[in-house]
């Protein structure tokens, strides 16, 4: 008798934010290819629906919830909205952000706040709506992605990489409070990424230089896959760096 390799996240329920393009777009193609059942989130509908359909078309399972994750009330409304269509969350991957590159004193504090709300706080507000749900069932599973200038700040970028300082020690304290519920929290730090973004940006010539390789998107997706999966069963509380270079 054959047996079936099970795959990764095998009928899991995965939320991810910012899933309608790029980082978020690949990594929920990873889930969905893995087995998940795949929540697609973000607050573009027609292009959430484009998402859903292509994965449809592959024979995966998908679904779409539209959210602007800048207000709290609607990531409340898209928690309850999801549980009940799906009975329960098992994995949420916090992907949504923004970069803009300015140095310190160029950025208006407008700017910085922005920054910090919606690469931080958005993540701590669909996070906090999610855990009690978790911590209920006790199980449940959270992979925030950060980014590897949250390890060593990234020169004309101090926002962002503030910003993603903050998440990787929220998920590391974090981790520690949900121990006891069986809930494992880790986040992905990636460097430099092939999007468009990337090729867009100022910095890029200096990036290269000095930040090593840029690293395929189906590498962070398959990262947090791992995370994700049995197969990192009892890891938690860890800041993982998903780069070609030890360090910037």
């Amino acid at each position: 008798m054959v047996k079936t390799k099970r795959k990764l996240v095998q009928d899991k329920i995965a939320v991810i934010t910012g899933a309608n393009r790029g980082l978020g777009k690949a990594i929920s193609k990873v889930f969905v290819n893995e087995g998940a059942t795949v929540v697609l989130l973000g607050r573009n509908e027609g292009s959430l629906i484009a998402v859903r359909d292509e994965f449809f078309n592959m024979g995966g399972k998908a679904d779409i919830c539209v959210c602007d994750l800048s207000n709290d009330g609607q990531i409340y409304a898209a928690k309850d909205e999801i549980l009940k269509k799906h009975g329960f969350i098992d994995i949420l991957v916090n992907n949504a952000g923004i970069e803009t590159d300015l140095p310190f004193l160029e950025m208006p504090m407008d700017m910085f706040d922005d920054m910090m709300r919606i690469n931080f706080r958005q993540l701590v507000i669909m996070t906090r709506a999610v855990l009690p749900s978790m911590m209920e069932r006790k199980y449940g599973n959270i992979v925030n992605i950060a980014s590897a200038a949250g390890e060593r700040g990234l020169p004309g970028s101090t926002a962002y990489s503030a910003s993603k300082a903050a998440v990787i020690n929220f998920s590391q304290t974090l981790g520690e409070e949900m121990r006891n519920y069986n809930i494992r929290v880790n986040c992905l730090n990636p460097g430099l990424l092939d999007t468009e973004l990337f090729w867009q940006s100022a910095s890029k010539d200096y990036l290269l230089e000095k930040c090593g390789d840029l690293i395929d998107l189906n590498t962070v997706g398959y990262s947090a896959a791992f995370l994700a999966s049995d197969l990192s069963e009892g890891l938690t509380c860890q800041s993982i760096t998903v780069r070609g270079i030890s360090r910037w």
